[in-house]
């Protein structure tokens, strides 16, 4: 059986919580998904990085299969994710259905924000950014050093 996992119709981070509550009862099966996006009016880049997570999180769950993506139906919001590239990092996560744009995306461009894929994180020598120095008196500097602090607080990164 597949379960279904609505795309919001404009799906930012407004919309995120509830792309996210519908994916986690989703998921709670262990059973193939379907992304359905047929439907999707815009999506910012925020929203289609969201989906290429969920779309892994889907992928690495155990299920043998990929899970399907249905692809938006008007013309101009395809062209918009043909062009940001997340068909190109899609392909690789989802069983894509529908009609895709055909030709390759922009290498470059001056409007969008294309979706770029982070392969591996490394963890730095030190233990600290190259950037950060802990006696910087300038304004980002100061701001670098309350987060790395806040960060070893919290335990994060």
């Amino acid at each position: 059986m597949t379960r279904l996992v609505e795309v919001p119709t404009q799906f930012d981070d407004r919309s995120f919580d509830q792309f996210a509550g519908a994916f986690a009862e989703a998921t709670k099966d262990g059973e193939r998904l379907l992304f359905d996006a047929h439907a999707a009016e815009w999506a910012s880049p925020y929203g289609l990085v969201a989906l290429l997570a969920a779309g892994q999180a889907a992928k690495r769950s155990g299920v043998a299969e990929l899970p399907l993506l249905t692809a938006p139906t008007q013309a101009d919001v395809l062209s918009y994710w043909a062009r940001a590239g997340f068909f190109r990092e899609a392909t690789q996560l989802f069983e894509i259905h529908g009609r895709l744009p055909r030709g390759k995306p922009a290498e470059e461009s001056d409007v969008l924000l294309p979706v770029t894929p982070v392969r591996a994180a490394a963890r730095f020598s030190s233990g600290r950014p190259p950037f950060w120095r802990p006696n910087c008196n300038s304004i980002r500097g100061r701001r670098w050093a309350s987060l790395w602090r806040f960060r070893r607080r919290v335990r994060i990164l």
